[in-house]
């Protein structure tokens, strides 16, 4: 896949260490990319990323950025993601909260 490459690869076996003994979310967590919710009194729905390794976030953040360029298929998914109004909100949303 185009934007998994060696540096991609070297940073998660180096500051990740607990790949293999977590589930998804708990590695998403760990690297700061799990939405939490912040739901009190009239703020509802809204969910915001924060902590976390931000090394490792920062070299999955290029991956994703050249994968998106780089690729045919993913631009088109995004296009169609963000066509949706309400994924368009949530999007914004999140992207307001950090």
């Amino acid at each position: 896949m185009p934007g998994v490459g060696p540096v991609l690869a070297a940073t998660l076996l180096a500051l990740l260490p607990e790949l293999g003994q977590m589930n998804r979310k708990q590695v998403a967590a760990l690297v700061g990319v799990a939405p939490y919710d912040i739901d009190s009194g009239r703020l509802k729905g809204m969910r915001c990323i924060w902590g976390g390794r931000a090394s490792v976030r920062r070299v999955l953040y290029m991956a994703a950025a050249f994968t998106i360029q780089g690729t045919r298929f993913i631009p088109a998914l995004c296009r169609a993601c963000r066509s949706r109004v309400h994924r368009a909100r949530t999007l914004a949303r999140i992207s307001t909260c950090s």
